[in-house]
């Protein structure tokens, strides 16, 4: 499940690490691609461990989750602007926050780069799957998670851009990341809340 956490750590590291995990977290499935979501909250609390590999733990998870979450049909432009649609995040989709650059660490490590400094920087990342199933992230600022968030709690575009009353680039802003969230496959129509 994760490849590039143990490259950061080390295998004999990372290895002991996952057998702590593992003898305190009994799998309570047979599916092992599920195994391992509590890794990172595990590894926060272990008093060995780094302060950056929850975090790199966490990224890594989500991409897994990305890779293999359930598929749904991407919504178009002209599906955002009928305000009688209700809309969501692409099942693969999730928001995930680190205290570190957690992406930097991880594309240098994946690319055998230069390791770039840890320095702890609240960082937010939005990571799916695209239509051609390739798995992204992309960086968001505090006020573009919160209008994520908002339309995953009220499956409504208008009702976030109503709360937040954005101004003029504010709404720049909010267009652009529409604009990479529609042309990555990353909205969906979805049912109405009941």
């Amino acid at each position: 499940l994760f490849e590039i956490t143990p490259k950061a750590l080390g295998e004999d590291a990372f290895k002991a690490f996952a057998r702590d995990f593992a003898r305190d977290h009994l799998p309570d499935s047979g599916n092992m691609a599920t195994y391992g979501a509590e890794l990172a909250g595990y590894l926060g609390t272990h008093p060995q461990s780094p302060n950056w590999l929850p975090d790199l733990v966490r990224f890594e998870w989500a991409l897994h989750q990305a890779h293999h979450a359930e598929d749904a049909d991407a919504c178009d432009f002209a599906d955002l602007l009928d305000p009688a649609n209700a809309i969501a995040l692409h099942p693969s989709a999730q928001i995930v926050a680190t205290g570190f650059d957690a992406a930097a660490l991880y594309t240098a490590i994946r690319d055998e780069t230069t390791l770039p400094a840890i320095k702890p920087a609240p960082h937010q990342w939005l990571i799916g799957r695209m239509p051609d199933d390739a798995v992204i992230w992309l960086a968001l600022s505090p006020y573009e998670a919160d209008f994520i968030t908002l339309i995953t709690q009220t499956r409504s575009l208008l009702i976030p851009l109503e709360q937040l009353g954005p101004d003029a680039d504010e709404m720049t802003l909010l267009q652009t990341l529409l604009a990479k969230l529609v042309a990555h496959g990353l909205l969906i129509l979805t049912e109405t809340p009941q």
